[in-house]
């Protein structure tokens, strides 16, 4: 909570208007006092702040994109009507961009959700009529599509949420833009709530990024850091105190380092569970490629001793009856085939070759798709893909399987086996290992822990509500900070007010 000027701002709502400048403070302090009394000594209305700072850089990229006829958005929820003599941020931009020689007719109020031309006004935009579009979250956040031209946005005020400035982004950063590299600025003033704001936002944003990221801890620092940095930053320019700065950069810092020890803890726990789960995989496995060996040797006495190929041989049907013809055996399939897709429930009887039982089934998943059963001395069935085909070959594709296809499932296991047997030795030589940036955590946490005691004293005062007869004659400053966020570098010699960076689509 902020008060300055005889306690006028007792209610956060007032306090976001501080930020926006003198003329919002002085438009509070006689609606306070119902237009009676002067301004305290000392207090400059005129001094330009951020509201004004926006109002420079428009007209800037507004000369800069005249053959382009770039579109600017400015954003606000606060300060948005005049009633009842509040100030307007939305007036006093525009009545400045006139006065700096921006044509009325190529300003507008972003039109509300409801409003009958609010089509005809974003097809407006998107041809350049109007050139500087001023309006909320609300109303041209979400569901307006007019980026053909936009070559700024620009954010006066710090809404509550990550998603806001996403929404308004959105707005520009989007397929169909003209502009290969656009401009997004946020303005803060130091000194100002405009620091909570944005501590509220980096909250925000980092709780939300590690509610998304379930998997990997690690992940959090690497998927927000871009905006949960630049909201911290932004933060640390509205302090006006290089200590915060210090402090943010160290908690940010301490959440990377304290993320990183959580994802080395996880993996340790995995290495830990590792240990335990493989050996009985491994014996498991082991067990199988016995059982697939004496299937294996099944199917070696099918195999013609001259060419070592497994030969043709006798089908036993379900009553006894022996097929040994190539094409009777596939007739054979066949009738099973159809009956299975055509009853996929029904009990079809099994079928003999040689040491092992064949059986029809629907694929599993796939009622519509039938496979063999093979049975063997393994304890679970192999499957043989089949057509149901007229002249499907599928009696070839038995003799196949029995040829070489038991020998691939015995060499498929033992690859696994041998896998399981590298991961195991991997798993006992990392389950001790230490965190390598304990020491780099700890002494960052020391250091943190100085920090906000040394400024504890500072914080306290902040959050104190003045007393009317307490207040100096002097208003505080209040210095003003722009500050943009971009995938480029800012440009060298950059001043709080002055961002010069484009964001590359």
């Amino acid at each position: 909570m902020i008060c300055y000027l005889a306690g006028c701002l007792l209610y956060t709502g007032e306090a976001r208007l501080v930020g926006l400048g003198n003329h919002a403070v002085a438009a509070l302090y006689r609606a306070k006092n119902e237009g009676q009394g002067e301004l305290p000594d000392g207090f400059i209305e005129d001094e330009p702040g951020k509201i004004d700072a926006c109002v420079d850089r428009v007209v800037q990229y507004y000369a800069e994109t005249a053959e382009q006829k770039g579109v600017q958005i400015i954003f606000s929820d606060i300060a948005v009507n005049s009633d009842n003599g509040n100030f307007s941020a939305y007036e006093y931009i525009r009545d400045q961009l006139i006065e700096k020689g921006i044509p009325a007719d190529e300003i507008v109020f972003a039109p509300k959700a409801d409003s009958k031309n609010r089509a005809e006004i974003f097809r407006a935009i998107n041809d350049g009529e109007y050139r500087v579009v001023i309006g909320s979250t609300g109303t041209i956040g979400t569901g307006a599509n007019i980026q053909q031209r936009l070559f700024a946005c620009h954010h006066i005020d710090i809404p509550w949420k990550p998603s806001d400035f996403e929404q308004r982004e959105g707005r520009i950063l989007r397929q169909g833009n003209q502009f290969d590299a656009v401009r997004i600025l946020n303005y803060v003033t130091e000194g100002t709530l405009d620091s909570y704001l944005y501590q509220v936002v980096t909250d925000k944003a980092r709780f939300i990024a590690q509610l998304l990221d379930d998997k990997c801890p690690a992940r959090v620092s690497e998927d927000c850091d871009d905006k949960v940095l630049t909201f911290a930053e932004l933060q640390a320019a509205a302090e006006g105190n290089p200590k915060f700065r210090e402090r943010i950069d160290l908690a940010n810092r301490i959440a990377e380092l304290t993320s990183l020890r959580q994802e080395h803890q996880h993996e340790i726990g995995k290495m830990a569970k590792s240990i335990e789960r493989i050996p009985p995989q491994i014996e498991q496995k082991k067990a199988t490629i016995a059982q697939m060996e004496i299937d294996r040797q099944s199917t070696d006495k099918l195999r013609d001793s001259a060419t070592g190929k497994v030969k043709e041989f006798a089908l036993t049907k379900p009553m006894g009856a022996v097929i040994r013809k190539h094409e009777d055996i596939n007739a054979f399939l066949h009738s099973q085939i159809v009956k299975r897709l055509e009853k996929p429930f029904d009990e079809i009887p099994s079928f003999r070759i040689g040491d092992f039982t064949l059986a029809v089934q629907t694929k599993p998943g796939h009622d519509d798709e039938a496979v063999l059963t093979v049975k063997g001395a393994r304890e679970s069935v192999y499957y043989i893909s089949v057509s149901s085909g007229d002249h499907a070959d599928n009696w070839q594709r038995v003799l196949n399987f029995l040829d070489s296809g038991i020998a691939k499932e015995q060499e498929r296991f033992q690859q696994e086996i041998e896998k399981l047997e590298v991961d195991l030795q991997q798993a006992k030589d990392r389950v001790n290992d230490p965190f390598p940036l304990e020491d780099e955590l700890t002494a960052a946490q020391d250091k943190f822990a100085e920090l906000e005691a040394e400024l504890s004293g500072l914080s306290e005062q902040q959050d104190e509500l003045i007393d009317p007869d307490e207040v100096e004659d002097d208003a505080p400053d209040q210095k003003n900070a722009a500050q943009q966020h971009d995938d480029d570098e800012p440009d060298q010699g950059q001043t709080p007010n002055t961002p010069n960076t484009s964001h590359k689509r």
